[in-house]
């Protein structure tokens, strides 16, 4: 997705801003798919709402003080906006080629039936957060904390978490309901040691909102592990990320050899 304007300094090639594109011309074939797959009607409002991303970001008053402050660090608002279409058009070309990566059931059974000794785990806990993130200027920190205030009081109210991850949240997980699956005893991930936090939960408890570098979080313990092969369905998103990993580059090789081929037709 694109940066914000202060990090874009002069003119850069596109064709080397999108690191799975493999040949010169591929970025044109790419463009034009996304157009023919009908995504090019919805570029207009993507720009807007990143533009006000942008100016918001910055604290700037007008779309104008955007725009000079743009032009300072030697861009234009055109050579952005058209950087944005780019971006749009591209990547809804590149979460069609991610669904044809990603494992079917039986592909994710097949692998776990053939491999369920590697899934021999020590004790843990099943783990679900919300992430809302923060950039550091006071204004946009106290709107993200409110965000995560609202989270947390529809969470006592008792709506579901992982509903309540998908509207609030903004980490990767979000719409997988915040699962971050297991965390197992002894090991640290995230921006905190979340062990730590988890181990003062109980099953079914969800924490308080947790200020961590750049963000806020809110954790829950759906269940408690105790350790040994893993069962399937605790296996299966681990096994459907590993899966996708070995797929996607010579899914996208493919894609990107087909596009070229049609296109010398």
């Amino acid at each position: 997705m694109p940066q914000g304007p202060l990090a874009v300094k002069g003119k850069q090639g596109n064709e080397h801003s999108y690191g799975w594109l493999e040949q010169p011309g591929d970025l044109a074939l790419v463009i034009q798919r996304a157009k023919d797959l009908g995504f090019d009607g919805d570029t207009d409002t993507y720009v807007l709402e990143q533009l006000e991303r942008w100016r918001q970001a910055r604290n700037l008053p007008t779309m104008e003080a955007l725009k000079q402050e743009i032009v300072s660090i030697g861009s234009s608002l055109d050579e952005e906006k058209q950087k944005m279409r780019e971006a749009w058009l591209t990547s809804r070309v590149l979460f069609e080629i991610y669904r044809q990566a990603e494992p079917t059931d039986d592909e994710i059974r097949r692998y776990y039936d053939a491999h369920a000794q590697d899934f021999n785990r020590p004790a843990g806990v099943h783990v679900r957060e919300i992430m809302i993130l923060t950039n550091g200027e006071p204004e946009q920190i106290e709107s993200q904390r409110k965000k995560a205030e609202a989270a947390l009081a529809a969470l006592k109210k008792g709506d579901d978490f992982g509903a309540v991850a998908k509207e609030f949240s903004e980490s990767t997980t979000a719409q997988q309901g915040g699962d971050l699956g297991i965390l197992f005893k002894g090991q640290a991930a995230g921006p905190l040691e979340l062990e730590e936090v988890v181990n003062k939960l109980e099953k079914g408890e969800v924490s308080d909102i947790i200020p961590v570098e750049g963000a806020f979080m809110i954790l829950k313990v759906d269940d408690e592990y105790p350790g040994g092969v893993l069962p399937f369905e605790l296996a299966r998103n681990e096994i459907s990320g590993l899966l996708f990993r070995q797929a996607v580059k010579p899914k996208t090789h493919e894609y990107l050899a087909k596009l070229r081929a049609s296109g010398r037709r």
